[in-house]
């Protein structure tokens, strides 16, 4: 039995719920590894599945699928909200229109079923350390109650698409992307720590160990321990199996594909550009046992 990942390449409950419910119906999947291309087919049966961790910017799609989900699969969400300018993330529902569906989530199920990700941070001349410490102040206020995680993460620059993203958008603008000094991450985390204590919330930080310490804890986004306490009486015998430098998630299948997502966010790692992926999300048809090319 397996976790399944729904899914960090792309999103899923936003764009492909139906054919997600379809490939669940007919009991498996196929998926493509990105590094070396090979192909693999997964069983996503009840039987086979230990829990769905859905990953997404916009739940509102899944919702009809709820009750049906409810009957044979455990799971919890990711849902990242950041109010990010519509130049950064071109397609994405408002941060109002976000809150009121995470809200639907937290209430149906509880605020430990939902994940709150304010991720990633992107400092540029439009979007500097007060952008920030507005937008977080505002809606970890909105969910106060809601959720008890935040999961919050700087953009990792280093993927060549981010910044070949980045670069396009330099050049056909006035924005300008820049490295956030020591000073301002030191003066946004403590911010973002002592608001989150306000809301009830614990901050986890993903992927960059450097930002741990005793009021900010390692992410794990696929998470064992949340796993048990959200479904105390089945056991998850699952190990760690980071997907990158300092993950801390555990083992999962991942059933999405890169350059299908046209949410449109330039800080993507997973997209070439939002025309490739608007074109994929066009033609894509229902019954198409995979997302890949």
């Amino acid at each position: 039995m397996n976790i399944i990942s729904a899914s960090r390449r792309t999103d899923i409950p936003a764009f492909y719920s139906d054919w997600f419910m379809k490939r669940l119906d007919e009991g498996f999947v196929k998926y493509k590894n990105p590094f070396n291309q090979k192909i693999y087919s997964a069983n996503i049966s009840p039987n086979d599945v230990l829990a769905i961790v859905f990953w997404s910017k916009d739940f509102n799609p899944l919702i009809k699928h709820l009750d049906r989900l409810d009957k044979n699969y455990r799971f919890y969400f990711h849902f990242t909200i950041t109010g990010h300018p519509k130049i950064f993330e071109h397609s994405t529902p408002s941060v109002e229109k976000a809150i009121d569906t995470f809200k639907i989530l937290s209430e149906r199920y509880s605020p430990y079923h939902v994940i709150w990700r304010f991720d990633p941070i992107i400092f540029s001349n439009v979007t500097p350390l007060n952008y920030y410490i507005e937008k977080f102040n505002y809606i970890s206020n909105k969910l106060k109650g809601y959720t008890h995680s935040c999961y919050f993460s700087f953009v990792q620059a280093y993927y060549s698409k981010v910044r070949r993203q980045f670069a396009i958008i330099e050049t056909n603008s006035n924005i300008k992307f820049m490295k956030p000094s020591t000073e301002d991450q030191i003066y946004l985390l403590n911010f973002m720590k002592e608001a989150s204590k306000q809301c009830g919330m614990i901050l986890y930080s993903c992927c960059q160990n450097q930002f741990a310490d005793s009021q900010i804890k390692k992410a794990s986004c696929i998470d064992k321990h949340l796993l048990e306490k959200l479904f105390p009486n089945i056991n998850f015998p699952i190990k760690k199996n980071p997907t990158r430098k300092e993950c801390g998630c555990y083992k999962s299948i991942d059933v999405g594909a890169y350059d299908t997502c046209p949410h449109g966010c330039v800080y993507c790692y997973a997209n070439i550009n939002k025309d490739k992926a608007l074109n994929y999300f066009e033609t894509h048809q229902q019954n198409a046992v995979s997302l890949y090319f």
